[in-house]
């Protein structure tokens, strides 16, 4: 159906944003795709819920403890 185009549209942007992040060497590059996954985490195709919100923060603030 519709909803599945888009999540693959959605999944084909976070993909580009990535790779085209990563061809810059002067930046770290997260990849979020992994959340893309969990549909628990989303209160529709493209925004997080509550617990979504509260995942990616404790996922960023891992990313940033990396690479301090």
């Amino acid at each position: 159906g519709p909803a599945g185009g888009e999540q693959y549209a959605v999944e084909n942007q976070i993909q580009f944003t990535y790779d085209l992040c990563r061809q810059n060497g002067k930046v770290i590059c997260l990849d979020s795709s992994p959340f893309g996954a969990r549909r628990d985490y989303f209160y529709n195709l493209t925004h997080l819920n509550q617990r979504g919100h509260k995942a990616m923060a404790e996922w960023f603030e891992q990313q940033i403890r990396k690479y301090q």
